[in-house]
């Protein structure tokens, strides 16, 4: 079911782009809910579009929200609104992609004591890196190109600042020396260049390669730093 959710999300996401497309070539203005009714509302009482019905609408709505949100950065960037690199115009994904993914939003997951419950999904357990500082407003799964899927909250926490050091460092640029450290408290650091190690070649990373007569073993010396 994860796949097929990934498969329709990307599905309308490309249709979104392609109606956004097509009324610009006809010199048309069409509205965001009104690419959302065309290719999530009516897409699923056509045959060719019924089987979106068999994934959560969540997931899709925010597909569309996704197509709006690229365009808008894309608008953004070309009339220098947007700061930064210049962003392109949206491109359809494909099913060969590296990543795949949907999103979420709170009416569309729970989470569980053993992981997240997605709509019309089910139950996903999960290996936790770490835990939830507060009740997650949207998740994200990820599927990577090695298959391994991943999921991603996003939460709210409060600030927490790092506590006050008790010197200041400055980092000066030299030209016999790397870097020379200079602290508040009077004390300097060293040069920050790393010094070349002791090898037990001529040339540091040289390697001693033997084969055994008789056999397909070979057998790697590497050089180690004294």
């Amino acid at each position: 079911m994860l796949a097929r959710s990934f498969g329709c999300v990307r599905v309308v996401f490309n249709d979104a782009i392609r109606c956004r497309q097509d009324a610009r070539v006809a010199g048309e203005k069409i509205s965001d809910a009104e690419v959302q009714k065309l290719v999530v509302t009516s897409a699923k009482t056509t045959p060719e579009r019924g089987w979106l019905a068999e994934v959560t609408s969540v997931a899709l709505v925010q597909a569309c929200q996704d197509e709006r949100r690229a365009y808008r950065n894309f608008f953004d960037s070309l009339s220098g609104k947007r700061k930064g690199r210049r962003v392109g115009a949206p491109r359809l994904r494909s099913r060969k992609d590296n990543r795949q993914a949907f999103r979420l939003t709170r009416n569309g997951f729970t989470v569980t004591s053993r992981g997240v419950r997605l709509a019309k999904i089910g139950d996903v357990e999960l290996v936790w890196s770490r835990d939830l500082p507060s009740e997650p407003s949207s998740v994200t799964v990820i599927r990577e190109a090695d298959g391994r899927c991943y999921v991603s909250f996003v939460v709210e926490r409060d600030e927490q600042p790092l506590p006050q050091a008790p010197t200041v460092a400055g980092i000066d640029l030299g030209l016999t020396d790397l870097a020379v450290i200079a602290r508040s408290d009077g004390h300097s650091g060293e040069d920050a260049r790393t010094p070349a190690p002791a090898c037990c070649g001529e040339t540091f990373g040289q390697c001693a390669v033997s084969n055994e007569a008789g056999t397909h073993r070979t057998e790697n010396t590497s050089c180690v730093p004294a």
